[in-house]
């Protein structure tokens, strides 16, 4: 290799790419390592040529204490002598992750690109390139570990050589000739002492799984990136068809105070290649979970067995998503904004008086001695329940997992879930009932089913009478009408 190959192989990828342009402003991303170093270097290399403005960022994470801050020393010298501006931020990623329940990679990626924008917003550019220093090896370690974990098409794509803002003009080499270009140039650059331990899932590939394919061919990283080019053309393809399908077949309805809900029939959607089905429903999950973040075929295939599955049965999906069956339809939505009500207010009566139901409605409770004239015509939103058989207090709340009911003078009982199931309610809407409940053991579910249990009997000695008026009703104006079972 000449000494300026590297560069030229660089600046052609850039041209090629359409990855940043004569005038471009562009904020450079710089750990220090060989591969930041390298990119800094080069773009310094092309500054002129290419009439670039460069800033470069660093972040420290506050995580490797004196070496970080030997790692920071080095790249604002460097900086320095390249003549290019270059501004340091301390972020404590590890208290960074704790507060928002990520990984430390994730908080430190989210670091890095926050602190790209705080440099923007310093020099006054609103209109700039964010380049980072992903090279072929990098595409080959995500490559693997999306395999690993269980990935679609999407996954195997690897790393877009753009994105947005972000541009990857290294991703024209593999580490190996990062490194032979740097020691050709005398240049210094930083190892990271985390990338040499083994404890984290990348760096396991990267150091042990990546040079046992290198015994089998030196080539393998770069093979395994093209492969990788390939698989994002065949994905931008069919994800055109999965497109194409949605629009036809897909109804979004919109629901108050919630996400959107998709809704696919379930015969349509079996009768694509299963190519896709697959990816049909990979897409639609991404949209409730928030993308497609630790999603993998399992999901698919747990989602595919809905398909056989009693109407109201549901899977929760990573990160808040969940998908049911209705009656030959697929349903995908975001349960976290159901559960946001669900999460979890319990009202609890300690005595008669009217209670206030967040986002539901009210409930009047009376408490009084049995009468003989006591009206027992069933009622939608009032029912009478035997106080005295209520041992474990009296909450009004939603839904919650081993809940059940009494249905039958014998004891028999069944679960919530399942009356909910038999009686055609739609999950989301499940979600939205009051119960009012004795622990797990549910005296009325309101619009659906008393209790057996609690029904006022000759023995009676105490009626609890529970009144419901929903939300925006009156209940002077408002017909109570039978339809509980």
């Amino acid at each position: 290799m000449t000494e300026n190959t590297l560069e030229e192989q660089i600046y052609q990828f850039i041209k090629e790419q359409n990855l940043l342009e004569a005038g471009d402003a562009c904020i450079v991303g710089v750990s220090g390592g060989a591969d930041s170093i390298c990119l800094l270097t080069v773009l310094a290399g092309l500054r002129e040529k290419m009439d670039l403005k460069l800033y470069a960022v660093h972040v420290n994470h506050m995580i490797r204490g004196t070496e970080a801050d030997a790692d920071e020393s080095y790249v604002a010298e460097y900086c320095k002598k390249l003549g290019i501006p270059c501004d340091c931020y301390h972020i404590d990623v590890p208290q960074l992750a704790k507060e928002q329940k990520l990984t430390e990679e994730e908080a430190g990626r989210n670091a890095r690109y926050e602190a790209f924008a705080r440099a923007a917003d310093k020099y006054g550019i609103t209109d700039y390139k964010v380049a980072v220093a992903h090279n072929k090896n990098d595409v080959a370690e995500t490559v693997l570990l999306n395999m690993v974990r269980g990935t679609g098409i999407a996954g195997m794509a690897g790393i877009p050589v753009k994105r947005d803002r972000i541009v990857r003009p290294l991703l024209s080499c593999t580490r190996t000739e990062i490194e032979a270009y740097l020691e050709q140039q005398g240049i210094q650059y930083c190892t990271d002492s985390t990338n040499l331990e083994n404890d984290y899932a990348r760096n396991k590939i990267r150091n042990q799984v990546i040079p046992a394919f290198n015994e089998i061919n030196t080539q393998a990283a770069a093979h395994i990136s093209q492969a990788a080019a390939y698989a994002a053309m065949y994905d931008t393809y069919v994800m055109k068809q999965v497109g194409h399908f949605l629009d036809e077949h897909m109804e979004i309805r919109k629901q108050t105070g919630k996400t959107d809900a998709y809704v696919l029939e379930i015969g349509k959607l079996r009768e694509q290649d299963e190519l896709i089905e697959d990816l049909v429903i990979l897409e639609l999950i991404g949209r409730v979970s928030g993308g497609r973040k630790d999603i993998g075929q399992n999901h698919v295939r747990e989602v595919k067995k809905l398909y056989q599955a009693a109407a109201g049965s549901r899977i929760m999906l990573p990160h808040g998503g969940m998908v049911y069956q209705n009656y030959g339809y697929l349903c995908f939505e975001k349960a976290a904004e159901v559960a946001r009500d669900v999460d979890r207010q319990e009202i609890v009566i300690k005595g008669a008086g009217e209670y206030i139901l967040p986002g539901m409605g009210r409930m009047k409770i009376e408490i009084f001695e049995k009468s003989v004239h006591l009206d027992l015509t069933k009622k939608e939103y009032t029912k009478f329940a035997d106080y005295d058989r209520i041992q474990n207090g009296i909450t009004i709340r939603k839904y919650m997992e081993n809940d059940y009911m009494v249905i039958a003078s014998d004891g028999s009982t069944k679960k919530i879930n399942r009356l909910f199931s038999s009686c055609k309610i739609p999950v989301a809407e499940r979600l939205q009932i009051p119960l009012v409940a004795s622990g797990h053991d549910i005296i009325w579910a309101v619009g659906v089913r008393l209790s057996e249990k609690y029904k006022v009997r000759p023995d009676t000695k105490r009626v609890i009478c529970l009144e419901y008026i929903p939300e925006g009703e009156n209940e002077d104006e408002r017909a109570d009408q039978s339809h509980d079972i």
